[in-house]
């Protein structure tokens, strides 16, 4: 009865197998990948501006101070333009080297400012550039227009994905077919940086030009087909 036992449980296993392995080559026979894809441009409504103070000197304690007198200053300028949100960045303290010795020290700290009211934010980085000077503007579309524009171009990805597995059907041995595996993906927005430094400093009663421009949203299906 154990020999029985051993074999038939011996049999089934080597069924299984044979059984997991006809099944394998069932899915890969016929199976093609495909891929769509959908995109689209939307207006950059949004803009964010980054601002640093830096100083340098012999002494950390003094440049973190003159720094700190900096961002305390904007801050203060920023609170009359309540539509623009703020935020301080990016704080650090490096020393400076002379043939490997420390000849002093340099800070700095980033303010960044981000707003839709494009105008406004323009405006009050060429009041701050009194104090801070431009390190980088980048304009991107408001997170709720890139969701939405995301959601639309999902569907449209979905769509043209299906059309094309009916192309290919047309031309395979099995006209039905059914989806293995599905892949969704985002990309975007791709738009317009300007990162300049030092080259972005003006007269502070002067408001850098810009165009927003637009930005590109990009979803891309892609998946294995089988047919049968």
């Amino acid at each position: 009865m154990r020999i029985s036992l051993a074999c038939l449980t011996a049999l089934i296993v080597i069924a299984a197998a044979l059984s997991a392995q006809a099944h394998e080559g069932e899915t890969l026979f016929n199976r093609v990948y495909l891929e769509a894809q959908a995109e689209r441009e939307v207006k950059n409504d949004e803009i964010v501006v980054l601002l640093v103070s830096r100083h340098q000197g012999k002494s950390p304690q003094e440049i973190a101070g003159r720094v700190n007198a900096d961002m305390d200053w904007a801050i203060k300028q920023a609170k009359a333009y309540p539509e623009i949100r703020t935020a301080t960045e990016s704080y650090t303290t490096s020393p400076l080297y002379d043939k490997g010795v420390i000849q002093g020290w340099e800070a700095r700290q980033e303010l960044r400012l981000t707003g839709t009211a494009i105008a406004r934010v323009t405006e009050l980085t060429g009041a701050l550039q009194e104090r801070l000077q431009v390190s980088a503007m980048e304009f991107q579309p408001t997170r709720a227009l890139r969701e939405a524009t995301t959601d639309e171009l999902v569907e449209e990805a979905l769509q043209s994905f299906l059309r094309r597995a009916e192309l290919v059907g047309r031309h395979m041995d099995g006209k039905e077919y059914r989806i293995v595996e599905l892949h969704v993906s985002t990309q975007g927005p791709v738009g317009p940086v300007i990162r300049s430094g030092r080259a972005m400093m003006m007269k502070a009663e002067t408001a850098p030009a810009v165009e927003a421009g637009t930005s590109t949203v990009q979803v891309t299906v892609s998946g294995n087909v089988q047919f049968y």
